[in-house]
């Protein structure tokens, strides 16, 4: 194993084996041409891919079918704490497909191994049917323990509000992606949960928790090195009273500051447009009505949301720096009447039903227990708009 990098991106492979469906175990770190891990905070599961080159005809022998376990643990070369290494040795991967099978030679042929972790394959297998009581951050955790039987970490934010629940035979992440739409932030009032996995463990939280966070690094899109600079180390040596241990000292600290530089380099990035004002208009993003009934107290309650009259109240990308945002539309008049493009709220009408035993701290009449009635309504007033209104949630 080096003890230093010597590429941006270079990584050493520790560990990498596959354990086939009859218990055979296969070392594959010296057929790896290219792993790759991808994790979003729209998905609550880690996936990833392995391309392997096979002279030995592994995938009929073992055979590898796509109901594989792996392991495996990657570091990179010079860090040798745990936190820097890519590690699924105890919690293992598991293989769900084979593709790209394609003979690279007479002896030799290439395929790529799919991955998921664990949990989302359980979690495609089983179906949640029982009662619930407690908040929606506490749901998270009994989901991914109880029912997914998970060790791995849980970082959860958490929410306001205890609440009775049935769950209606239904996979576990779909009863956490419920949670997450109805959820509000006991820090900060939002809205905005999103559950998604790293590498690290999953997670339970607002997008106003991840934006203010410190800044760790800064990057930039550009072209990468295509070779190291051989030239400095020789022109250093013209000069007098220069040993060769100092200039293979400059050349050393030349290649790693090429290399910080490669690490911060975005190799390809998209901007995602989110512009259209007909759909925008449609949807609700810009303006909508919600009408609640409540049944207990036989009564109707109507709420409008308007997108620039809660923009600057919310917190957006770069205010946790001091920084400014600017709302996607002008606010110029939209019409004769000049009304703005959000000052129409019937554009889209929502209608919901709840049962709210006490109007001043929104209690639900649907749960009592001994006379008392200690669950909260589902409060959509207090949220349902305002997330709606993000479009991709």
């Amino acid at each position: 194993m080096a003890n230093s990098v010597n590429y941006a991106g270079d990584f050493f492979i520790e560990k990498a084996e596959i354990i086939t469906s009859s218990g055979q175990i296969i070392n594959v770190a010296t057929n790896i041409v290219e792993i790759n891990f991808y994790e979003d905070i729209f998905s609550s599961s880690i996936t990833g891919d392995l391309v392997l080159i096979d002279t030995l005809n592994l995938i009929t022998n073992g055979p590898i079918i796509g109901q594989e376990q792996l392991q495996l643990r990657v570091t990179t070369p010079g860090f040798k704490d745990n936190d820097s290494k890519i590690n699924f040795v105890d919690e293992v991967l598991m293989i769900h497909k084979v593709g790209l099978r394609a003979p690279v030679s007479n002896n030799a042929q290439m395929y790529k191994l799919s991955f998921i972790s664990k949990e989302a394959l359980t979690n495609e297998r089983i179906t949640v049917s029982k009662s619930f009581e407690g908040t929606y951050a506490d749901l998270v955790v009994n989901m991914l323990s109880t029912e997914l039987k998970s060790t791995k970490n849980v970082f959860v934010e958490r929410t306001l509000n205890s609440k009775r629940l049935i769950i209606p035979n239904i996979h576990p992440f779909d009863v956490i992606r419920r949670a997450s739409t109805q959820s509000v932030s006991e820090t900060n009032f939002s809205p905005t949960y999103v559950f998604y996995e790293t590498r690290s463990g999953y997670h339970f939280r607002t997008l106003e928790s991840l934006m203010q966070k410190k800044v760790i690094n800064e990057y930039y899109y550009g072209k990468p090195n295509i070779s190291s600079d051989k030239s400095a180390p020789s022109a250093y040596a013209g000069f007098s009273g220069i040993t060769s241990a100092q200039v293979e000292s400059t050349a050393s600290h030349i290649n790693e500051g090429k290399i910080a530089k490669d690490y911060k380099r975005i190799r390809q990035y998209n901007i995602a447009s989110n512009s259209d004002l007909l759909l925008n208009t449609r949807s609700g993003m810009l303006s909508s009505h919600l009408i609640v009934h409540d049944s207990y107290n036989k009564e109707i309650n109507t709420y409008d949301f308007n997108y620039f009259d809660t923009f600057h109240n919310a917190k957006h990308i770069g205010y946790f720096d001091g920084g400014k945002a600017n709302p996607l539309y002008s606010e110029s008049h939209a019409d004769e009447d000049e009304n703005r493009v959000t000052d129409f709220p019937h554009a889209r009408t929502h209608f919901v039903s709840s049962a709210i035993k006490d109007t001043t701290t929104g209690t639900s009449a649907s749960h009592e227990i001994n006379g008392n009635f200690p669950f909260a309504s589902s409060k959509m007033e207090e949220w349902y708009l305002q997330r709606l209104s993000l479009g991709r949630f």
